[in-house]
């Protein structure tokens, strides 16, 4: 909404806004993959069947790398936040890039590949780690917009509605 916003701001006849909203679209539909790979990875322990455990991990390293990608991306183009913030972010995004391609080579060449090519577990576990870091990191960047946005919850009662006693002792 934040990003939205601030789009909805920018001076149109400088920018290809059509563009920029293209690539935030991509952005937020990356960031709901990355959520259902991390649901996923929860759901399905590596013990248990790592087969599916590590379909939905690389949904969800790759899908928000992918995301903060774009999301970096358009900042840049559209200079949404400061040039500090941006440089940051890129390299937050470049280190995370580097540690996924490690462990992920770890996994599809090594593992399953069963072709050694000196990574192994130790270092593709830091790597994973790493990339998950960067990945918090970079949300932290946000500090300032999340500080400005509010959520609103709001209940209402309607009198004259009957909730019935369901065997609750407090009712």
């Amino acid at each position: 909404h934040v990003v939205d916003t601030r789009l909805a701001q920018l001076d149109r006849s400088v920018l290809d806004l059509a563009r920029l909203e293209n690539i935030h679209q991509v952005s937020l539909c990356a960031a709901v993959s990355a959520t259902l790979g991390g649901l996923g990875v929860a759901a399905y322990q590596h013990g248990v069947d790592h087969k599916i455990h590590n379909f939905f991990a690389a949904t969800f390293i790759l899908a928000a790398l992918l995301h903060f990608v774009f999301e970096s991306r358009l900042e840049c183009l559209a200079g949404l936040s400061s040039p500090l913030a941006r440089y940051t972010r890129r390299c937050l995004v470049w280190v995370a890039g580097i540690m996924c391609a490690t462990f992920l080579s770890h996994v599809c060449v090594e593992e399953v590949g069963s072709t050694p090519i000196g990574i192994g577990k130790l270092r593709a576990a830091k790597a994973e780690i790493l990339t998950c870091l960067c990945f918090l990191v970079y949300l932290a960047t946000y500090t300032r917009s999340f500080r400005e946005t509010t959520l609103t919850l709001s209940v209402a009662y309607t009198p004259g509605i009957r909730v019935e006693d369901r065997g609750d002792p407090d009712h």
